[in-house]
């Protein structure tokens, strides 16, 4: 029993990566954010971030990835000092990656998706909204929702 969204997640990071990450410079903001904790590590070795990247993925030889990948997450999605273009090209290339993602997985596997996207900061974020679906989709909202893309972008704002 693991949660759907660990699922989920495992499952794209195996099977729809379409642009992959470079974890150094992942580790290198995780080690900013982190450098007490990982300079313990060192044992007086006079390397720095290099040698903690070595101990990072030594001390979590199964999972390092996946905490630097929901570390990168939670920095970008808890950054709410970005401006406002700041946060129009974050959403935009979240929308690009989940857009890949699940085209990929349509293509591929033959897996359907719909989902809507929106900011969630209301009075900074009003511009920022997206709906996307798979081929197999296309009417989802439209048919079980009885709204077309804006209104339900609307309703989804009203929740956030």
């Amino acid at each position: 029993g693991q949660p759907p969204q660990q699922i989920i997640d495992r499952f794209l990071k195996q099977h729809a990566r379409s642009n992959p990450t470079n974890n150094w410079n992942s580790y290198s903001k995780y080690f900013t954010h982190y450098t007490e904790q990982e300079l313990a590590c060192l044992r007086k070795t006079g390397e720095f971030t290099s040698s903690c990247y070595k101990l990072f993925k030594k001390r979590y030889p199964d999972t390092w990835q996946g905490i630097l990948t929901k570390f990168e997450e939670s920095v970008h999605y808890t950054e709410i000092w970005k401006t406002v273009g700041q946060r129009q090209q974050l959403f935009n290339k979240s929308v690009k990656r989940f857009t890949q993602s699940f085209t990929t997985l349509s293509k591929v596997h033959g897996i359907e998706a719909a989902f809507v996207m929106a900011g969630s900061i209301v009075n900074q974020d009003a511009s920022l909204g997206y709906v996307f679906s798979t081929p197999g989709t296309e009417n989802f909202f439209m048919e079980r929702c009885c709204a077309d893309n804006d209104a339900i972008i609307g309703h989804f704002k009203a929740h956030i």
